[in-house]
């Protein structure tokens, strides 16, 4: 279940141009902190866009990518990597939440 919930997070950051914030982080490991450090790297504590505000979603030639990583129980062990789709495939975020679920098909077998 973690697995399909990262996946499905890392649909929506690429989806959205958005990273959401790290929960409960309020000030960084330090070692961690020495590790990354002049690395393009960033630990979100607000939303935050994966895009500079002057570049123009028609003309992206730069794609996002996104990796997931699952653990399982049993030591299964997978990774994924995700990349936006082409520019002509790309369908813009919904602008809000249906206002009701849909309705589940009705069968009289």
């Amino acid at each position: 279940a973690a697995g399909i919930a990262g996946l499905i997070k890392a649909v929506l950051v690429l989806q959205h141009e958005q990273a959401p914030p790290n929960a409960g982080l309020e000030v960084l490991n330090p070692k961690i902190a020495a590790v990354v450090e002049g690395f393009p790297v960033a630990f979100p504590q607000k939303l935050a866009s994966l895009r500079p505000s002057s570049h123009k979603r028609d003309n992206d030639d730069h794609p996002l990518v996104a990796g997931v990583s699952s653990f399982g129980y049993a030591g299964t062990i997978a990774h994924a990597l995700l990349c936006q789709a082409p520019i002509e495939l790309r369908r813009p975020p919904p602008s809000s939440p249906p206002s009701s679920p849909p309705s589940p098909p009705l069968s009289s077998s």
